[in-house]
């Protein structure tokens, strides 16, 4: 039975708040009950130190109000923000550059950051007509190819905690509505070995992507090939599937633990 914060010995707030970091960096998306059940703390008390941690940037919102991420100050104090993305953006351009070349089409790594995933590297396709640079830029990543790639990679309980509601925030009419569907959409993403985002973000633009899986087993990031449905269609999944999921691989193999 969770206890109040007076009854609480031998953990002091400092303890108490790493605790708490430890278990939100471990899952990816906490809510204030998971964290109450797991240090079996009151629920008032749990609230007040994600308060406190909130206040000091050290954990932030997810899509719900409810869900509790890790902040720009977590990942500040680990450095594990800024190297991961070095080093993502710095073993993956000879692969961009490959698929690029191989499909005459924009590609991108991408992070996963709560429920969203920001665009960190691309080479941009020199033709006309093209799906341009997302430089910088998030989405969310139920939307994205990059992103169901990497939602795939987690387990049941995080995709729970990143999305508690069953209806789901659309952008287009063939946009994943559900967390039913989105479920069934990641199990198809782990079957097949890449995900594809069917004009559900924007209209008019197909892409494919592959978690980047480095030598620890960990999901780091994910490729992705996007581009104008005029040329890129979820019939031409094999073709670039198999490629883009090959070059994750290789990103993936020069990313050690």
């Amino acid at each position: 039975m969770p206890v109040d914060e007076g009854a609480v010995t031998g953990v002091n707030s400092i303890q108490r708040g790493l605790a708490v970091l430890a278990i939100i960096m471990a899952r990816g998306a906490v809510r204030v009950s998971d964290v109450s059940r797991a240090l079996d703390l009151a629920m008032s008390t749990t609230h007040r130190v994600l308060a406190s941690m909130e206040a000091a940037g050290f954990v932030t919102r997810g899509g719900s109000t409810h869900v509790y991420v890790p902040g720009p100050r977590a990942y500040q104090m680990i450095g594990a923000w800024e190297a991961t993305e070095d080093e993502l953006c710095a073993a993956g351009q000879q692969q961009l550059a490959h698929l690029v070349e191989e499909f005459s089409e924009t590609a991108h790594i991408v992070v996963l950051r709560g429920d969203r995933v920001r665009f960190i590297a691309g080479l941009e396709s020199g033709r006309a007509l093209r799906a341009g640079l997302r430089l910088g830029l998030s989405y969310p990543a139920h939307r994205t190819s990059g992103g169901k790639a990497l939602l795939a990679a987690l387990p049941l309980r995080a995709l729970h905690d990143l999305y508690p509601d069953e209806q789901l925030p659309e952008a287009t009419s063939t946009s994943v509505a559900t967390f039913t569907e989105l479920l069934a959409e990641l199990d198809r993403t782990r079957e097949r070995g890449w995900a594809v985002n069917d004009h559900e973000n924007e209209d008019s633009v197909v892409g494919i992507g592959a978690a980047i899986i480095d030598t620890a087993g960990r999901a780091r990031g994910a490729v992705v090939v996007g581009g104008p449905s005029s040329r890129v269609s979820v019939d031409d999944g094999d073709l670039i599937g198999h490629e883009v999921a090959a070059s994750a691989r290789a990103i993936g193999a020069a990313l050690t633990a």
